[in-house]
């Protein structure tokens, strides 16, 4: 894979590694509902571009969280009509990673939440958001998706000699066929070799094809190199 695939993963993309998780209250799926939409709201932004060339427009996206809040994956339902726009919604995503706990959810939660970017507004606003059922098909797809990444992730012998660890926070984007269009790191290990190999796995992986009406889907894969899980994962072998 051309080196220029990791110059997409830009330094200031380190930046990412400080994010808290907010504090939320909200005991009901409608109160989270609202928390999910006031997060979004607080952190959206104005591209540059799209306000010099007076571009307005509404988002769509569908955004899957698991129960504890983290992001799963996500995708745009509906676009603006201007690129900027629809990527400023889908970098959101990332600043609000992780939203609040899903009250009483055991498993994945799905929803959907409409962006609006108005030049008149004195700031940009979140509509309501649609709580939704996971479909069985993404969920099945998802399921066979992480196994491909658990077998594909590896983990170079010179770093364990090292005593390298860490945390690799990335958004892989997947086009209808199961190739990779673009891997970008949201949140770096503090170490740029292993940043690297996280970043060139999820370049050379092979997906399986979208389920039936997925143009694309974005991947948000938490990769964990830990050295005692490596060599009890190898006395297994």
């Amino acid at each position: 894979m051309p080196r220029s695939f990791l110059k997409s993963a830009t330094l200031a993309a380190l930046m990412m590694a400080s994010i808290t998780v907010p504090v939320f209250a909200a005991d009901t799926l409608e109160g989270w509902a609202d928390d999910v939409r006031q997060e979004f709201a607080a952190k959206q932004r104005y591209p540059r571009r799209a306000r010099q060339a007076n571009a307005e427009g509404t988002v769509k996206v569908r955004v899957r969280v698991s129960a504890s809040g983290a992001v799963n994956g996500f995708e745009i339902v509906e676009r603006s009509g201007n690129e900027y726009l629809d990527a400023e919604a889908l970098d959101l995503i990332a600043r609000v990673d992780p939203l609040p706990a899903v009250p009483g959810a055991r498993d994945e939660q799905s929803f959907v939440i409409p962006l609006n970017f108005r030049l008149t507004d004195v700031a940009m606003s979140a509509d309501r958001v649609t709580v939704e059922q996971p479909s069985d098909a993404m969920a099945e797809w998802q399921m066979k998706a992480k196994r491909q990444v658990a077998l594909k992730q590896s983990y170079p012998q010179y770093l364990i000699n090292r005593g390298v660890e860490g945390s690799v926070k990335l958004r892989v984007d997947i086009a209808a066929n199961g190739l990779v269009t673009d891997a970008r790191l949201l949140k770096s290990s503090g170490n740029e070799e292993l940043d690297e190999e996280a970043l060139l796995m999820a370049g050379d992986l092979r997906l399986p094809q979208l389920p039936e009406g997925k143009e694309s889907f974005t991947l948000v894969l938490p990769l964990k190199y830990e050295i005692a899980a490596e060599r009890t994962n190898y006395a297994r072998r």
